[in-house]
């Protein structure tokens, strides 16, 4: 019964995060393209949007949108007080994946916004260079910029997995 209740919670809190997704491009008004489960290359729910002709602020608010909806509801039910273990650790892991310096929507957000700075430098010296994402997201791995994202991270999982903050949330 809990493996089935726990994976009830991991559904729930994946639609969570992909209802922040819709929510945004919704409230952007960015036309969403589909909204579903693909399991190549790997398994992952995806709210997928027409993303020509948007602002780069648009795009970081789309990507961001997904964890900052798990983060409220993690924050929800603490200040509820409810004492489901699988519930709170979870929505934990969620945020630890989300979060993560490695691949997450922050990654997708930096690489954005680098590609989006990169086109207008080059707009501005006028030269018309192919800008290649995989050398963005080369050059952004083990930047210092990617360090203090994999510090934070640490910080996160620390903050989430310490004895009191799990004593407060759980007992």
């Amino acid at each position: 019964m809990t493996i089935f209740v726990s994976i009830l919670i991991f559904c729930m809190v994946l639609l969570v995060h992909e209802a922040g997704h819709y929510s945004a491009a919704k409230m952007q008004n960015m036309l969403v393209e589909g909204f579903g489960l693909r399991l190549k290359p790997f398994p992952h729910a995806y709210v997928a949007v027409v993303d020509k002709n948007i602002s780069i602020q648009q795009r970081i608010i789309f990507l961001l949108s997904g964890n900052l909806f798990v983060i409220i509801a993690f924050i929800i039910t603490s200040a509820l007080r409810i004492q489901y273990p699988p519930l709170y650790y979870i929505i934990a892991l969620q945020i630890i994946v989300d979060t993560n310096p490695f691949y997450s929507d922050y990654v997708v957000a930096t690489i954005s916004y680098m590609y989006y700075a990169r086109i207008k430098r080059n707009r501005a010296i006028g030269t018309a260079a192919d800008i290649d994402v995989h050398d963005l997201r080369n050059e952004y791995l083990f930047s210092p910029t990617w360090h203090i994202h994999l510090i934070a991270w640490g910080a996160i999982i620390i903050m989430l997995l310490s004895p009191k903050l799990l004593n407060y949330t759980i007992q």
